[in-house]
């Protein structure tokens, strides 16, 4: 059970959180709300989400107006300041892509306890509204508790500060939260996880969002999701306007975009009008299967990506970084190699996942280590691109 005075601690920080929150959700994100039955003042609850961005934790949880606790990346408890912020959130840490049996056990005294838990399936944040993956572990989770399952699905969250944007976005933030779902015995775990994904899924391109939308600098960060032009196609080619924030240029064909609040980029002259999701997954599409940045030259040198100037760290403990090499980063059909110095290289086999986390960082995640890639000012969301889908279809081939 839950010690009393750690209890009373959380209830009266929470309480203390809430309050200076809510000017901000009302009068900074907006946030409106929708309820098919009043939210539970007493008992346990599995509160799920979609989630779309930083704040999630406490949009999700400033309707339920009591202590909420949630699982969240490990990743947050090793940089400084933030750690603390967290926990007093009523955090508690889950490494990444891994089994990690204190966290759940975590999780579930906390509901046997009468409390709210707060989720987010997908586990990593959306890059522009679109679900990610939800693993099946939230459907074994929710048979093994036979929990109380309400559902939120943020709808235009993810428009405040996309992932990949430097600078927020003032767009009025629209919840909506389920009543109370309680699954049968008979339904299996499988049947609850594709049940859990059609509950919070959301239309991540809406045409019109009520309310007064504003933004400035729109168009920072965009080359890091879309890293290959949409008008010639050029890899690594697309850069902030000189002389306007809210446009984007490639370099390479002088093409210009203006970026919207909604998520739109409007092509100016012959350039194309797409949405920025859609410019994301023409970008893949460009690169193949298995991607390559030339194909002659992986067919001739088994290079598929390559870099100068990068770098690979081990990440130890609460952020400690060790050196592990520097130079010249190249992937290929057998996995990642710097050659430098002294040569390293990773296979394939010995990758768990790639993934791009809290502050765009690439992260490589093997059987022993966690390794913190810095690709020499590319690209990190295209590097991972690459490497995951080579890692994948590596797997399935062996």
């Amino acid at each position: 059970m839950t010690d009393a005075r750690e209890t009373l601690a959380f209830k009266i920080l929470w309480r203390l959180l809430w309050l200076i929150f809510t000017p901000f959700a009302c009068l900074v994100f907006r946030q409106r709300m929708t309820f098919e039955a009043p939210f539970p003042r007493k008992g346990p609850v599995l509160l799920l989400s979609n989630h779309v961005s930083f704040w999630d934790p406490l949009w999700v949880a400033w309707p339920a107006r009591r202590g909420v606790r949630y699982m969240a990346s490990a990743n947050l408890f090793r940089l400084p300041g933030v750690a603390w912020f967290v926990r007093s959130m009523g955090a508690f840490p889950k490494e990444r892509f891994v089994k990690d049996k204190d966290s759940v056990l975590t999780l579930v005294r906390c509901y046997e306890d009468g409390q709210v838990v707060s989720l987010f399936p997908e586990g990593l944040r959306t890059w522009d509204g679109r679900l990610a993956p939800v693993r099946g572990g939230i459907g074994r989770l929710i048979k093994r508790l036979d929990a109380r399952v309400i559902f939120c699905r943020n709808l235009t969250g993810h428009l405040t500060q996309p992932r990949w944007a430097r600078y927020p976005r003032w767009v009025p933030v629209h919840m909506h939260y389920s009543a109370p779902v309680r699954y049968g015995s008979e339904m299996t775990a499988e049947a609850i996880t594709a049940d859990v994904v059609e509950r919070i899924r959301i239309n991540h391109d809406p045409q019109h969002v009520p309310g007064v939308l504003f933004g400035f600098r729109l168009a920072h960060g965009l080359a890091d999701y879309v890293w290959a032009c949409p008008g010639c196609k050029a890899l690594d080619s697309l850069e902030v306007h000189s002389s306007d924030g809210n446009r984007v240029q490639c370099g390479r064909c002088t093409a210009v975009w203006r970026v919207t609040v909604v998520g739109g980029m409007k092509g100016e002259g012959d350039a194309p009008n797409l949405s920025v999701a859609a410019a994301s997954d023409q970008a893949k599409a460009l690169v193949g299967q298995p991607p390559a940045a030339d194909r002659e030259r992986l067919d001739q040198e088994d290079i598929s990506l390559e870099v100068e100037d990068a770098r690979v760290l081990l990440i130890k403990g609460k952020g400690d970084l060790r050196p592990v090499a520097e130079g010249r980063l190249v992937l290929s059909s057998r996995g990642l190699a710097i050659h430098g110095d002294t040569d390293w290289s990773l296979p394939f086999e010995a990758m768990k996942v790639c993934f791009v986390d809290v502050g765009n960082q690439l992260q490589v995640r093997t059987t022993d280590d966690l390794l913190l890639v810095q690709p020499g000012g590319q690209s990190a969301i295209m590097w991972e691109h690459f490497i995951e889908t080579w890692r994948a279809s590596t797997a399935t081939a062996s």
